[in-house]
C-alpha cells in the first residue's frame, strides 16, 4: 500500500520531488556529527575508547556526499542545461565560501591570535589566506602563526579541502550527463565512475599520512553512490531486510576506513530512504543550513578550544555547536539563500530574453 503526499511516493520506492523530505535535516546532523570527530585533534583529546565517535566524523561525511550525489542528480534531471547547472552551483558554493574565509581570516583568526600566547596575526595573513584559497583549492591551510603552539596548528579549517572535490564531482556530473542521453547510457558511466572512483581510492594510499587522490576519490565513491541510487530511484524498493542488511554493512566497516568505500551504497540509501521516510519532519526543509555548520565548525573549534582549554569532550562539543550555529544561520540568511535566489533571477532573466 502507498499514499502520496506533496508529491512523494512514500510507499516502497524511492521516488522524491522538489520538496517535502528531511534530508536537509539530516544533512545538517551529519554536518554537526563531524564536530564530535574533530574534537579529538583540534583540542587533543586522547581517544580514551571513543574511537567510534572520531570514525562517525568520516561516515558524516561520506553519506553527506552521498546526499549530494542524489540531489545533484535531481537538479539536472530537472533542469538539463549546462550554463544553468553550472550558475546554480557556483552560487551555491562561492559566495558563502568566499564569506568564510573572510570571516575566518579576519576575524576568527585575529581572536585565535588574542586567545594564544604564541601565536601572532597581521592583517596580510588574513589577506593571503583568502588569497591563495579562493578558487576553491585550498593551497594555504593556517592563516599566519595564530595557532603555533597549539593542538591542531596544521590547519585553521580543515574541513574546506573537500569543497574542490564536491565541486568536481558535480562538473562530472554535469558532463556525464551530458554523454548519456538515455538511461542505459547512464547506468553504464555513473556505474563506470563509481568503480573508476573506487580503483583509485584502491590503489592510492597516504602512506601514513594524507593523500588527496586518497581521500577525495573515496569522497567520489560516495558522491556517485548518491547519483546511482537516483538513478535507480523508481526500481529500487524498501524492506526491512535490505535496511537491516544496509546498517550490518556499515557497523562492520565502521572502524575500518580502508573498506568504508564498500559501505558507499548501503550507507547513500538508508540515509536518502530516511530523508523520503521523514517527511512528516517540516524543519529544515525550507532552510539548509548544513553548508554554515560544515564550513564554519573547524575555525569556530579552534577558537572553542583556545578559550576553554580545560574543556572536558562533551563540553567542548557543544560549546562548539552553540557558537557554531549562529554563523550557519547568518551565513544561510545572508549569503546562501540570496545567492540561491539570484540564480534564480539570473535563469529567469536570460529565458525571457531568449524567447
Amino acid at each position: 500500500m502507498s499514499c502520496m503526499t506533496k508529491g512523494i511516493h512514500l510507499g516502497s520506492s524511492l521516488e522524491i520531488s522538489k520538496a517535502d523530505n528531511a534530508l536537509n535535516l539530516i544533512r545538517f546532523v551529519l554536518a554537526s556529527s563531524v564536530i564530535a570527530a574533530h574534537a579529538f585533534p583540534i583540542a587533543g583529546y586522547s581517544a580514551l575508547g571513543l574511537e567510534v565517535i572520531g570514525s562517525f566524523g568520516y561516515w558524516a561525511v561520506s553519506g553527506f556526499f552521498a546526499i549530494s550525489g542524489f540531489l545533484i542528480s535531481r537538479s539536472w534531471i530537472a533542469s538539463p542545461q549546462l550554463s544553468s547547472f553550472i550558475l546554480k552551483r557556483v552560487l551555491r558554493i562561492y559566495p558563502a565560501f568566499w564569506v568564510a574565509l573572510l570571516v575566518g581570516g579576519f576575524v576568527l583568526a585575529p581572536l585565535c591570535a588574542i586567545l594564544n600566547n604564541q601565536g601572532s596575526y597581521f592583517l596580510v595573513d588574513g589577506f593571503w589566506y583568502f588569497l591563495k584559497n579562493s578558487s576553491l583549492l585550498m593551497l594555504q591551510h593556517p592563516v599566519g602563526d595564530v595557532l603555533s603552539g597549539s593542538s591542531y596548528p596544521e590547519s585553521f579549517n580543515g574541513s574546506l579541502w573537500t569543497l574542490a572535490p564536491e565541486f568536481t564531482c558535480y562538473l562530472a556530473t554535469a558532463a556525464l550527463f551530458l554523454m548519456a542521453r538515455r538511461r542505459m547510457s547512464q547506468i553504464v558511466l555513473f556505474w563506470s565512475a563509481l568503480v573508476l572512483a573506487s580503483f583509485l581510492h584502491l590503489v592510492s594510499s597516504g602512506g601514513g599520512g594524507f593523500s588527496l587522490i586518497h581521500e577525495a576519490s573515496r569522497l567520489a565513491v560516495f558522491y556517485f553512490a548518491g547519483v546511482v541510487i537516483y538513478i535507480y530511484r523508481e526500481r529500487l524498493r524498501f524492506s526491512r531486510i535490505s535496511m537491516a542488511g544496509s546498517l550490518a554493512i556499515v557497523a562492520l566497516l565502521w572502524l575500518n576506513p580502508d573498506l568504508a568505500f564498500v559501505g558507499a551504497l548501503p550507507l547513500g540509501y538508508f540515509l536518502i530512504w530516511l530523508g523520503l521516510k521523514a517527511n512528516f519532519v517540516k524543519w529544515g526543509q525550507n532552510n539548509d543550513f548544513s553548508y554554515g555548520i560544515y564550513i564554519y565548525a573547524f575555525p569556530i573549534q579552534q577558537f572553542v578550544a583556545l578559550l576553554f582549554p580545560a574543556a572536558h569532550f562533551p563540553a567542548h562539543v557543544l560549546l562548539a555547536i552553540i557558537f557554531t550555529f549562529p554563523f550557519a544561520i547568518l551565513s544561510w540568511f545572508l549569503v546562501e539563500r540570496p545567492a540561491i535566489r539570484s540564480a534564480r533571477r539570473l535563469l529567469a532573466k536570460f529565458s525571457k530574453e531568449t524567447q
